[in-house]
């Protein structure tokens, strides 16, 4: 089977952007790889958890990071499928809530202003909640900034939902 390499066009853009190349730590994952291969191949920059964690949409966090988005610290999580132990997903969560802004601008400078039907803002009992998506169909990714409360990172998943064949 053929692989595709998973090519996050902010990594791309990082790495043009930045002299260490801030994103060289986790570009070494693909859609579809197995938490075994995300560890091998990112050369000691990732960790299988001892303990994978179910998330909410039933996705399996087994895999875990640290890295910088543009000098903004992050922690990184990538999520697999349970059944056939898939990447199918890449969270990055901010270690510092005062630089959700920060990430925002950054994406926006990335993918352009987002179509007004990308964003939704909700009043929540503890402050607003803010989820805007872009597409990337150059590289084939859906990125997705969340911010909740104090709580602000960005999603990466495939274009379509799937995973291609590898």
């Amino acid at each position: 089977m053929r692989r595709i390499p998973l090519t996050i066009a902010v990594a791309l853009i990082a790495t043009v952007l930045t002299p260490f190349g801030a994103f060289a730590g986790w570009r070494y994952a693909e859609w579809g790889a197995t938490p075994e291969e995300v560890v091998e191949n990112s050369e000691g920059k990732a960790e299988l958890l001892a303990e994978p964690k179910e998330t909410a949409k039933g996705l399996i966090i087994a895999v875990k990071s640290r890295t910088l988005l543009s000098d903004i610290p992050c922690d990184v999580v990538f999520q697999f499928t349970p059944d056939t132990r898939q990447l199918v997903g890449i969270s990055l969560m901010l270690r510092k809530s005062n630089q959700g802004g920060d990430l925002y601008v950054f994406l926006e400078d990335q993918y352009g202003q987002p179509n007004p039907d990308d964003v939704t803002v909700k009043l929540l009992e503890d402050g607003e909640s803010h989820i805007v998506h872009w597409r990337d169909p150059e590289l084939g990714n859906q990125v997705t900034y969340f911010g909740v409360g104090d709580l602000f990172g960005v999603d990466f998943a495939p274009l379509d939902g799937t995973v291609p064949d590898r």
